[in-house]
């Protein structure tokens, strides 16, 4: 089983709220959106961080930040 939070898409500050309060897992700083790709061998879950145009930089870009594959069962 996987437990899965969603970033918070409108935050302005780019930081992860509450970061403390999670024992495990990859905990990473806001805005974005998941993007689930299921297919026949599985699903990948790919959060893809966000930034507001007039933030875009060479170190904040619109990029995958964090992906994984669960495969499906056999």
């Amino acid at each position: 089983m996987i437990y899965q939070s969603v970033p918070n898409p409108a935050d302005p500050t780019y930081t992860a709220f509450n970061r403390d309060a999670y024992r495990s897992g990859e905990v990473l700083p806001n805005s974005g959106f998941l993007r689930v790709e299921v297919g026949p061998v599985g699903a990948t879950v790919s959060y893809v961080r966000s930034f507001l145009p007039k933030d875009v930089s060479s170190t904040q870009v619109n990029d995958v930040a964090f992906q994984y594959t669960v495969k499906a069962r056999e």
